[in-house]
């Protein structure tokens, strides 16, 4: 018990010293100082308490009545040291309190001591800091971070369909979908496989169709549009190409990759819409 009246007079000697102070001058940035201080040696007032003496004592059936008068002796010692270096530094306080009331710094313009629009404008600057760097960046990444973490992963192709450019109806194309798989992964690679229906009437041996190409994907989501840039294609005439791919997600979360529209055979401007289906 006398550890913790020590420990507590210690603090309130202390605090009581740096309100005198903090009453006496009020530069708002010594408040900020204040409470650092009392925190430190808050932190600090066990390792003083044990400097000073106050150690656990084994009290158990063991100890003998000396160790007892000894221990406590020794506590009470240290109590004494810990209240002398409590008054000391009580009184540190109050000779410099009162050298600063006899030679006060001058003030500036707004009322401030010198050096205390410094340090306000220091930590009205780093509070800026922190805004901009918590807020204004992680929110205006956020949105295509989250797209792309819905278009990361493995897609099985479900459906072919074409849709016409003028109106925007889609009809089912005239070769559809006979399997296919779509990878995006986290780092920036795909790999895109499409096979069509009626290959079983192909020549032995032809990869009439089949689709196969691999790459980067980069998205554009303001287009919005992701990009396949094919580093390699079964097709040689289209290795090298940087393919759109317009995206869109339907209520049961199914991803519809469409091409830009293109005319061909004499028909209208249509695209290909390719409908996948993500793999758990």
């Amino acid at each position: 018990m006398r550890a913790w009246r020590d420990a507590l007079l210690f603090n309130v000697l202390f605090a009581a010293a740096a309100a005198g102070v903090y009453l006496a001058l009020r530069p708002p940035e010594l408040g900020w100082g204040i409470l650092a201080l009392v925190a430190a040696y808050n932190l600090l007032l066990p390792l003083i308490a044990a400097r000073a003496g106050h150690r656990p004592v084994d009290r158990g059936p063991d100890a003998g009545a000396g160790a007892h008068g000894r221990a406590d002796a020794g506590g009470a010692a240290g109590g004494h040291r810990l209240r002398r270096a409590a008054v000391l530094r009580a009184g540190a306080v109050a000779y410099r309190l009162r050298l600063r009331r006899r030679h006060p710094p001058p003030r500036a313009a707004g009322g401030l001591r010198a050096g205390g629009g410094r340090a306000v404008r220091g930590l009205l600057a780093g509070l800026a800091a922190l805004l901009l760097s918590a807020c204004a960046a992680p929110g205006a990444m956020e949105p295509d971070a989250a797209l792309k973490a819905r278009l990361t992963g493995t897609w099985k192709l479900i459906e072919i369909r074409d849709r016409d450019a003028a109106t925007g109806a889609e009809t089912p194309a005239a070769r559809g979908a006979d399997g296919g798989q779509l990878i995006y992964t986290a780092n920036g690679r795909l790999s895109v496989q499409i096979a069509r229906t009626g290959r079983e009437h192909a020549p032995a041996g032809s990869a009439d169709g089949f689709s196969s190409y691999f790459g980067r994907w980069t998205l554009c989501p303001d287009e919005p549009c992701v990009v396949h840039h094919q580093d390699g294609n079964l097709n040689f005439a289209q290795q090298g190409e940087a393919g759109k791919r317009y995206y869109s997600f339907d209520e049961a979360g199914h991803l519809s990759l469409a091409t830009p529209p293109k005319a061909q055979n004499g028909r209208p401007p249509a695209s290909s819409v390719f409908v996948w289906e993500r793999i758990p």
